[in-house]
């Protein structure tokens, strides 16, 4: 049986985890990023050349996706990333995971909605 969180549940459990159990946020990440990772690499060793897209956030959600990039560029597949927002808008423990895969020059581009509230 799989085990489903609502997104007040796994802050929660962040929380606990990173400030009571001194889990710092980036090892968290890291782990959260690779073991999306390993069930992707699953998936794709059947494909041939395999191209993918990865939609990330500025936020913490963001950075689990940079570390699958970075995983996955280190692999040699074709990766793009795509962060809704700008780069001036990147904080935190995504921030680091998004200088690393800038430093891989892992191609990386922004967009911002807009939305008209009429």
């Amino acid at each position: 049986m799989i085990n489903i969180v609502s997104a007040h549940e796994m802050r929660q459990m962040d929380n606990y985890t990173i400030h009571t159990l001194g889990i710092p946020g980036v090892v968290l990440m890291e782990n959260a990023g690779r073991g999306v990772y390993l069930i992707i690499e699953k998936i794709l060793e059947e494909e041939y050349l395999p191209s993918v897209h990865i939609f990330c956030g500025k936020g913490n959600n963001g950075g689990d996706g940079y570390v699958i990039a970075r995983y996955l560029w280190e692999q040699g597949v074709d990766v793009q990333v795509w962060v809704v927002g700008e780069e001036k808008d990147i904080k935190g423990d995504a921030k680091i995971y998004f200088e690393v895969i800038s430093k891989l020059k892992v191609p990386v581009r922004f967009f911002v909605l807009i939305v008209n509230q009429k």
